[in-house]
């Protein structure tokens, strides 16, 4: 029994022997009144005091309430931040982009639950038990807030199917034409010889869309091409450029790269809109042309006779001198550089493709080089499953959203040619980034001619088709 309930307990029965026997302070039980007066003051101040200790001591502190209401108060705004810029956004969950776990929200977290989770203690006045139950809930929202996203990203995946059915309504038919008509990746070694010297004497690496803008500014100036069939190569071209670009965003990280895809970018924009490759109209060189090997050995000359100021250092080059050094090792290629296609098929040796071009079959050096193109843009979309799966874990909950469904919707575009593409045979590089980059493969490629003159038939599928039903199940 405590001392309040000791004193509570005194002082009743004190009443009752006051009003039932009328006691007073005589000589013969004075003493004993004396005493059991004395023991009721002594219990009277001890229950006062330890009351009073109690009230102060189990009373929260008004700073911490303080302090308490302060971080609740900027917790519930910036969630009910999220919630509004989710619904103004059309979000698939609430993005946590203004309340977001970080250092100084958990910190204002730790105070906003010092009520529920520190004074374990019981409240003695409702209000008190009001605050630490408030606070409790409060609690609990948090972690909803927080917890929400991952679950509604982890089950809501009926969008990641919608995306890829868009996807699969928007394939890329031209593409699909001109990467059948790849039957190995010898391309990627024959469109530059190392016989050919670079225009400034300094060697640029290569980049996949580059030498596939080179190689269609080439293709568009021959002589007697039907327009139907440039169109086709054009719009073939520019839907694989998209995906080419992506692995190159992706995967061509190393900084010689950038100013070279740039070149690719600013040519492409010329050719694509005005059949002009820098400043040189493409349709006029056809018209003028008399055979392939004319044109080519004019547009090796366009190139190597172009104005420009070369810097100390080749990575801030100007973008046409870069595009011209392309231009000119290329062309000089076609025309030149045979000695390394001698030892391959009619079809495709270089020897036959010259003979062609001085008897002037413009035609089937047109079909050489979409071959070529065809061979470079298969070898780089091997690449592409491993960019879809990067782009599924590529950033943070709030940015993954557009990541994701892009990802899907690649998914759906290109998973017919990908399925195609995995039985190809890819080089045994020594890492994988290796496989990003289009150098990487000529050198390979030239070193093991005879693995990559025809299709893979031994049942050796490449890694790609691993990624891409991973990828397949993650959406």
């Amino acid at each position: 029994m405590s001392v309040c309930d000791e004193y509570y307990e005194w002082k009743w029965n004190a009443i009752n022997l006051r009003k039932n026997y009328n006691l007073s302070c005589s000589n013969d039980n004075y003493l004993s009144q004396q005493d059991s007066c004395n023991t009721y003051n002594e219990i009277s101040d001890a229950c006062c005091f330890d009351h009073g200790v109690n009230k102060q001591y189990a009373s929260p502190m008004p700073w911490i309430g303080i302090y308490v209401a302060a971080a609740s108060l900027v917790c519930s705004l910036t969630m009910a931040a999220n919630v509004f810029h989710g619904f103004s956004h059309r979000k698939l969950w609430f993005p946590c982009r203004f309340f977001t776990l970080n250092a100084a929200y958990l910190t204002l977290l730790g105070v906003a639950m010092k009520l529920p989770v520190d004074l374990s203690a019981g409240m003695p006045t409702p209000v008190d038990q009001l605050a630490k139950l408030t606070s409790t809930t409060f609690m609990c929202t948090v972690i909803g807030e927080e917890e929400l996203p991952l679950q509604i990203m982890k089950n809501n995946w009926d969008a990641t199917d919608h995306f890829i059915q868009k996807g699969e309504k928007r394939r890329p038919k031209f593409l699909k034409e001109l990467l059948d008509k790849s039957t190995s990746f010898m391309g990627v070694a024959r469109f530059d010889s190392d016989k050919v010297s670079s225009v400034y004497f300094v060697e640029f690496p290569n980049c996949w869309s580059l030498a596939v803008v080179t190689l269609t500014s080439i293709a568009i100036a021959l002589p007697n091409i039907k327009d139907d069939k440039v169109k086709w190569l054009i719009r073939s071209v520019s839907e694989g450029l998209v995906y080419a670009k992506l692995v190159e965003k992706f995967l061509n990280v190393r900084s010689d790269m950038v100013n070279i895809r740039n070149a690719a970018d600013s040519v492409w924009l010329g050719v694509d809109v005005f059949r002009m490759w820098l400043n040189e109209d493409l349709r006029k060189i056809a018209r003028e042309g008399i055979n392939s090997a004319e044109t080519l050995k004019k547009l090796a000359d366009i190139a190597k006779n172009m104005n420009g100021d070369p810097k100390e250092d080749p990575l801030n080059w100007p973008i046409n001198l870069i595009a011209a050094n392309s231009m000119y090792r290329i062309s000089q290629t076609v025309l030149q550089d045979h000695e390394d296609w001698t030892h391959q098929t009619d079809e495709t040796a270089m020897t036959s493709i010259l003979l062609q071009a001085h008897e002037g079959s413009n035609e089937t050096l047109f079909e050489q080089l979409s071959i070529m193109i065809a061979d470079i843009l298969c070898a780089c979309l091997t690449n592409l499953p491993r960019v879809i799966n990067m782009k599924f874990f590529c950033c943070g909950v709030e940015k993954r959203e557009n990541s994701v469904l892009h990802a899907a919707q690649l998914i759906g575009e290109m998973e017919e040619i990908l399925k195609i593409l995995q039985e190809r045979k890819l080089p045994s590089l020594d890492t994988a980034d290796k496989l990003a980059y289009i150098d990487e493969w000529r050198d390979y490629v030239k070193a093991n001619p005879v693995a990559f003159t025809s299709l893979n038939n031994d049942g050796t599928s490449s890694s790609g088709s691993a990624v891409l039903v991973k990828c397949r199940r993650l959406a």
